[in-house]
C-alpha cells in the first residue's frame, strides 16, 4: 500500500545517488521570488520557451548581479512557479 512502511524497498534505493538531481550552476536555485505583473505580461513571458532562464538573466542584468544561469542546466522551462 503506497505511503506506508510496507511500501517500497526496505532500506530505500541503494542507487539513489545515480538518479540524484545535479546542476552546473555555481549557486543552486533554492529560493523563490514572487512579483505582481499585469496578466498580459505573464502571458507573453510564459509563452516563450525557456522563460525562467530569460527572466533570471534580465534580473541579473538589471541589478548587475553575477549572471550564471546555464541554458538547460537544471531547468526545463516548465516550472510551475508564478513569475
Amino acid at each position: 500500500m503506497p505511503g506506508t512502511h510496507n511500501s517500497g524497498r526496505p532500506g530505500g534505493n541503494p542507487e539513489l545517488a545515480k538518479y540524484h538531481y545535479t546542476t552546473d550552476r555555481s549557486e543552486p536555485l533554492t529560493e523563490n521570488l514572487n512579483i505582481k505583473v499585469p496578466r498580459s505580461w505573464k502571458a507573453v513571458v510564459r509563452a516563450e520557451k525557456g522563460w525562467p532562464d530569460r527572466v533570471r538573466r534580465a534580473i541579473a542584468a538589471e541589478f548587475e548581479l553575477e549572471d550564471n544561469p546555464q541554458p538547460g542546466a537544471g531547468g526545463t522551462g516548465e516550472e510551475t512557479e508564478e513569475a
